[in-house]
């Protein structure tokens, strides 16, 4: 009998030892892991977050409202996207206008209604189309021609090709500064890196054939040089 009351005490023991026992090293190393990490348990987020099952179709919707502005409205029947640098016939063409910094036909007759300071404050914001209209507006003011060729020079190696667009407007529109050769050199320069439409607002220069092949041979070094060795991006072609 009192070997049983023995024994039955050294369980006891044995199972109070057990619950009071230091979790084991590869458990604290986990939790050290979670705690290190922002890690939650599962039960932490459900109760810290809120089902959205409608997020990934606002991620789509946005995209597709980016892409939709630089196409043709059906309701536009005056939008034509053949030869308008600003105008996609297609989504893929959008996407490029997009990512190289052209502006759609809305935005642009927003931002020309832009003062310098409101123009400069949507370029520090990463607005491309709006870093060039501000360089334009700099490059126009007496004495700051070079400035302003210097922040188109800049977007256009950053992969702006809208850029070229804008030095070409530049150099036809600055009285002081005028030269119809760089301004349709760099139109070519544009073409030459992927913009097959810049050739349709080239043809509209009208320049004799020896101003054209000085053009041409001002944007071959142009291309070596000024656009710091960007490699061509092919504007889709539906």
């Amino acid at each position: 009998m009192n070997e049983i009351k023995s024994l039955t005490v050294l369980l006891l023991a044995l199972a109070i030892t057990s619950c009071g026992q230091a979790p084991s090293a590869d458990n604290s190393r986990a939790e050290s892991i979670a705690s290190a990490t922002g890690q939650e348990s599962e039960a932490q987020v459900a109760g810290s977050s809120k089902p959205n099952p409608d997020g990934v179709k606002v991620v789509n919707r946005a995209s597709s409202a980016s892409v939709a502005q630089y196409l043709c409205s059906q309701s536009d029947s005056g939008c034509k996207s053949d030869g308008d640098p600003f105008v996609a016939s297609s989504e893929d063409e959008a996407r490029w206008l997009s990512q190289h910094g052209y502006p759609s036909k809305e935005e642009f007759a927003r931002l020309r209604l832009l003062t310098p300071s409101q123009l400069e404050a949507e370029a520090v914001s990463g607005n491309g189309a709006a870093a060039v209209m501000h360089a334009k507006k700099v490059g126009m003011q007496p004495g700051r021609f070079s400035e302003g060729v210097l922040k188109l020079h800049e977007q256009a190696v950053s992969g702006n090709l809208y850029a070229y667009y804008g030095l070409s407007e530049l150099y036809w529109r600055n009285v002081d500064n005028k030269n119809l050769v760089d301004s349709a050199a760099y139109l070519r320069v544009a073409y030459l890196l992927g913009d097959w439409k810049a050739a349709d607002q080239l043809a509209r220069f009208n320049l004799p054939q020896a101003e054209m092949v000085a053009a041409d041979r001002r944007a071959a070094s142009l291309l070596s040089s000024f656009s710091g060795g960007m490699e061509p991006s092919r504007r889709p072609m539906q």
